[in-house]
């Protein structure tokens, strides 16, 4: 084997069509010189871990060197950093990582293994996140969201997390199971993200591992209102190893290219499949619903086909589609998007369709930090309010509440409610803890003041003679306090309602509107 310090040779195979930032396959040229740091040698502990090498053990995954990663009996980690050519606020990555017969994982939570860095060097306003390779021993590929000391507070990486993808532990909303990393094969790992706009949920999140798609998060809040308009600047190789290693070893890293552009990986010679996403709409009383899929997205920015099947055995073609129902029912449509390599994608919806019947898809959501409904909040589209706990593993209203105990958060529905037929309404609200209820603009339920605890309230109010196919005003407050270290050992958040000709039910999702200017699925 031979070995040369901090050195690599320029890339051989094209990288991305947009405008490459970074662009290295580990060759013949000081790292250095190139703006490379090695962080632990930066910060005056000389313990590098971090060197480009020749080695005749391992095939490069490109070209003829590649970066291997040493770890002495011990070692804890190491950081690189990377500059980009210029700073920009949307990325898409793409590296190869080898770990060898005989590696053996660290015993507990590591390693890291790359991360993109936005905003000036040191806080408070930078902000990263993170690839891990073998999260708690599964050796598993995950994407893990880190909000350094961006001051959101969300209270640390496992609650932005939880808050956010359902886990504590890696970004959820996967669109697929990654595959194993196994021992002895170059992995490819590949990501796309785009910093949201200041306080708003509209930030970029995708991974592909060996080519696959396994997620594709598309409205989270990556900047915090205090802090628009920063930008990636650095790509950090992260080989964090928190329980120290446990004797002599080392692993590798080939071909990475950080673009403005969709690379891909070179099996797949650059192409990704697009992602579907429609909506639909129906006035009152009509048989005839509109879909909209011009929210399907296409990684290389390609046109796209769109194909529609309506659940009845009708279909049709277009970005938009308007279709008449003959018979009252549920019918569950489905969209087909092709790209022009033939990739394709499909998303399904189910809608109910009738003359008494509502096209809603339910109301906005947003959850807060905390009971007082305080901070920047994690906002998404909602069904109906009809959850309840189930045993320890349904402590949670939803991953995008609370800690891991499943408390300490409020929660705020907002929409319309649209009543299928003309008489006098009731609504009922159980909960535990507390909350309230607005309808038309008015109070009628309210449990703020209900002390911490496990116990479950219930109150019904009247709300008077509702007109069918009208849309009324909701707004809907829950909160859960801090629990013990055993958590919630009760609760629920049920919104029914009930009429002469209508028993007691929890009100449907087709009954429920998001508001004006939401978006929604």
């Amino acid at each position: 084997m031979r070995r040369l310090s901090w050195a690599l040779w320029f890339v051989v195979v094209p990288a991305a069509s947009g405008e490459v930032l970074v662009d290295q396959d580990f060759e013949e040229v000081d790292l250095r010189d190139s703006g490379w740091r090695d962080m632990k040698e930066h910060t005056g502990d000389g313990h590098r871990l971090l060197s480009v090498v020749f080695d005749d053990e391992v095939k490069p995954a490109s070209g003829k060197g590649m970066l291997r990663l040493d770890y002495p009996i011990g070692a804890t980690g190491g950081w690189m950093r990377c500059p980009l050519t210029r700073q920009v606020d949307e990325v898409y990555c793409r590296y190869y990582r080898y770990f060898p017969p005989g590696w053996e994982w660290p015993k507990g939570y590591g390693p890291h293994d790359s991360a993109m860095f936005a905003g000036p060097w040191g806080p408070p306003t930078n902000a990263t996140f993170e690839i891990l390779m073998d999260f708690n021993n599964r050796s598993d590929t995950f994407m893990k969201i880190s909000t350094t000391r961006q001051k959101w507070g969300y209270q640390g990486f496992g609650q932005v997390l939880q808050r956010y993808s359902g886990s504590s532990r890696h970004l959820g909303w996967n669109v697929a199971r990654p595959d194993k990393v196994q021992l002895g094969k170059w992995h490819c790992v590949e990501y796309h993200s785009k910093l949201s706009d200041a306080g708003k949920p509209n930030g970029i999140l995708r991974m592909w591992v060996n080519g696959r798609l396994v997620s594709n998060v598309l409205a989270l809040p990556l900047v915090d209102e205090n802090h628009g308009g920063i930008q990636f600047q650095d790509w950090f190789l992260g080989p964090y190893f928190h329980g120290g290693s446990h004797r002599v070893q080392h692993n590798y890293l080939d071909a990475l290219v950080v673009s403005t552009e969709y690379i891909g990986t070179f099996e797949q010679k650059g192409n990704q499949p697009p992602h579907a996403r429609f909506a639909h709409v129906r006035p009152w009383g009509s048989m005839t619903a509109e879909f909209d899929a011009s929210r399907s997205t296409e990684p290389e920015k390609g046109e796209l086909t769109y194909t529609w099947d309506f659940g009845d055995g009708d279909a049709a073609d277009g970005v938009k589609a308007s279709h008449t129902y003959a018979n009252d029912g549920d019918y569950t449509v489905r969209l087909t998007v092709s790209d022009p390599q033939g990739e394709k994608h499909s998303a399904e919806r189910k809608i109910a369709v009738g003359h008494k019947v509502g096209s809603g898809e339910g109301l906005k959501a947003e959850f807060y930090s905390g009971t007082e409904f305080e901070g920047m909040a994690s906002v998404l589209a909602w069904g109906n309010i009809n959850s309840r706990r189930t045993g320890w593993a349904g402590r949670f209203l939803t991953g995008w509440a609370g800690n891991d105990k499943g408390t300490d958060y409020s929660a705020r529905w907002t929409g319309f409610l649209q009543p299928a037929t003309s008489e006098e309404y009731e609504l009922s609200y159980d909960v535990c803890e507390g909350g309230a209820v607005w309808f038309d603009g008015r109070l009628v339920i309210d449990f703020r003041d209900q002390p911490p605890g496990d116990k479950v309230v219930s109150k019904t109010a009247s709300v008077g003679r509702l007109e069918a196919g009208r849309k009324y005003p909701l707004k809907v407050e829950f909160f859960k306090s801090a629990a013990d270290s055993k958590g919630p050992h009760n609760w629920q958040v049920i919104l029914s309602w009930e009429s002469p000709s209508l028993t007691r039910e929890p009100i449907p999702v087709s009954a429920l509107y998001y508001p004006d200017g939401f978006e929604g699925r």
